[in-house]
């Protein structure tokens, strides 16, 4: 039974409610984390959650995961609107709390830290209808009723927060308990069986390889489900009405969210959607054992794709159907532009309409502040278009370098889209320049449609004059090549030697080094203008003449070894080992 005469007060130094006579209203000097990111929110002016000032206070994984805004990702195909009342627990720092106050009428977030409920009522303290709750999930009380509840990231704690035989089940009772009639459950959790585990990643809990594969879950431990078992708890609480959603790489930083129909549906490929969509091993560096981008496409087509991916979002309802909720039945997948300044923020929609399969793109923010001012290029992404069916032709690579890998198959793939360019060329001017409106393609811009023909879809940036062709050969080439498996023939090379050797084998004009010069100047103003300073990612002119494998070389021996040493198997079988080591001694072996 909830106390429900459990009353707050609000604590006007640290910004949210607490209990009354609270076991400690101080706060807590924090971590290393929690300190950079409290004083990084009390430096910055703008904390919206599309924020560009927040960025520059990204340093490694726990920032980007607290600051990034491919956090709101996750929430944002499910159409929240203003009308709507949130509660949410278990909020953290409040990153997702920020894009549910802009977004709903009236948002209640439940934290149990103290210092992390602080940091999120710094990054709500201009939001005037998002309070702040310093108390757990068990003892939170209110007569208020939701429309929606949001458990994400936080059902898999249950083990460890919540006492009982059945921690899990409570949890989502509790859930349940808030929510108003018609109200729904949005849960977002790793999948126990996600393909990540399968290729290597470290269990995100526990930091072992195949953990949670290996089902070695304990009593009082976080756990995982699989997406059968999730369903099942969901339905064991009371939450009979389930739609389940994929967000691509994870629930965490989504580039991608589809929908079971997605994966349903005759017209699109859902697994092409994934050719750049790869997996973070979020513990450390990992060797992967295969490419996921490949083995996407066969898990698509055996129907395996929703059971193996790496998280699930999970809108649930108690007997109350979920085909009214947003999305409609109709949205079949969303796509967002990756690390890029909130200006050039763009939402891509698949939707299945009267009309056939259509794709519309939105910006994430008012066109008033999309402007290129003073720039080479402009942006002009296309509202609405029909869905091209065929095969995305940067897969067709991934593919080959995955079974072949030789210099002469590049050239081979390379053929038709550089035939393609040279026609467009000569309608400028020959073997020079391109259209204005060809700047944007590049290979992973091409579908191969099913005459064999290529075809441009995609399009975004436009240039002001027209394009040097060796800019887009070059971006071009260099784009398709870290997208892909790196072939034992080919990893020495550098990009620069791949580049020039697979236009030899050709017969196209070589590129000289003015052209490879004006290519990395107009490639890296262009980077700056959409994602503005990145820490770590090198100017073209130096990427150019790295080798292939060191863009995604392997973890050093010392990686390997340091796994192998805080693996559970070397724990357990330390005692075996030492026996060895005993009786080799004793016995002169």
């Amino acid at each position: 039974m909830r106390d429900e005469t459990r009353r707050y007060q609000r604590n006007g130094t640290l910004g949210f409610w607490q209990p009354q006579a609270p076991a400690s209203s101080a706060l807590a000097s924090g971590d290393a984390l929690e300190r950079h990111l409290l004083a990084s929110l009390e430096q910055c002016r703008d904390l919206s959650s599309s924020s560009d000032e927040l960025r520059q206070y990204i340093v490694d994984w726990p920032t980007e995961y607290h600051l990034s805004p491919a956090r709101h990702n996750l929430l944002r195909p499910l159409r929240i609107g203003g009308e709507h009342r949130v509660l949410e627990f278990d909020c953290g720092c409040g990153a997702l709390t920020r894009y549910l106050g802009e977004t709903c009428k009236e948002v209640v977030a439940v934290e149990s830290s103290v210092t992390r409920a602080a940091i999120a009522a710094e990054r709500c303290r201009d939001l005037p209808n998002v309070r702040i709750y310093g108390d757990t999930l068990m003892d939170f009380a209110s007569a208020e009723r939701f429309d929606f509840v949001c458990l994400i990231g936080v059902l898999e704690h249950a083990p460890v927060s919540i006492p009982g035989a059945d921690p899990v089940g409570e949890c989502l009772r509790i859930a349940r308990h808030f929510l108003a009639p018609h109200g729904q459950l949005i849960l977002a959790i790793e999948n126990q069986m996600g393909l990540k585990y399968f290729n290597g990643c470290r269990e995100d809990h526990f930091g072992e390889r195949y953990f949670g594969l290996h089902d070695l879950y304990r009593e009082h431990q976080p756990i995982t489900f699989g997406r059968r078992e999730l369903a099942g708890r969901l339905a064991a609480a009371g939450f009979e009405q389930q739609r389940f959603y994929y967000p691509f790489p994870d629930y965490k930083l989504p580039t991608l969210v589809m929908s079971d129909q997605a994966m349903l549906d005759p017209e699109l490929r859902p697994a092409d959607m994934l050719c750049r969509t790869s997996s973070r091993d979020r513990v450390g560096q990992t060797r992967c054992n295969f490419s996921e981008n490949l083995a996407w496409q066969a898990l698509a087509r055996n129907g395996l794709m929703a059971d193996l991916a790496n998280s699930f979002l999970v809108l649930a309802a108690p007997g109350v159907p979920v085909e009214s909720a947003p999305p409609s039945d109709r949205w079949l997948a969303s796509s967002y532009t990756h690390q890029r300044q909130a200006r050039y923020a763009i939402e891509t929609l698949f939707v299945r309409s009267d009309e056939g399969l259509t794709v519309s793109k939105r910006r994430l923010m008012p066109p008033s502040i999309t402007a290129c001012a003073d720039s080479f290029v402009m942006h002009r992404p296309s509202e609405a278009a029909r869905y091209v069916h065929g095969r995305l032709y940067l897969c067709e690579l991934q593919r080959l370098l995955a079974s072949d890998g030789t210099l002469a198959s590049v050239a081979d793939w390379a053929r038709p889209w550089l035939d393609a360019l040279q026609a467009q060329s000569n309608a400028v001017r020959a073997g020079e320049l391109l259209p204005n409106d060809w700047l944007d393609a590049i290979p992973a811009n091409f579908v191969r449609k099913d005459d064999g023909t290529l075809q441009v879809i995609d399009t975004e940036w436009f240039a002001v004059e027209p394009v040097p062709i060796s800019w887009v050969v070059v971006r071009g080439l260099i784009n398709s090549f870290t997208a892909c498996p790196v072939p034992p023939a080919l990893a020495k090379m550098s990009f620069r030697e791949l580049i020039d050797g697979s236009l030899h084998l050709l017969s196209h004009p070589p590129l000289g080094k003015s052209a490879y010069q004006r290519a990395a100047e107009l490639e890296d103003e262009l980077a700056l203008l959409v994602y503005g300073p990145v820490r770590g990612v090198p100017h073209l002119t130096e990427l150019l003449e790295r080798p292939l494998f060191s863009f995604c070389a392997p973890p050093s021996m010392e990686d390997e070894v340091a796994t192998m040493l805080a693996s559970r198997s070397w724990r357990l079988t330390a005692p075996l080992r030492i026996a060895n080591a005993w009786f080799t001694k004793l016995t002169g072996g």
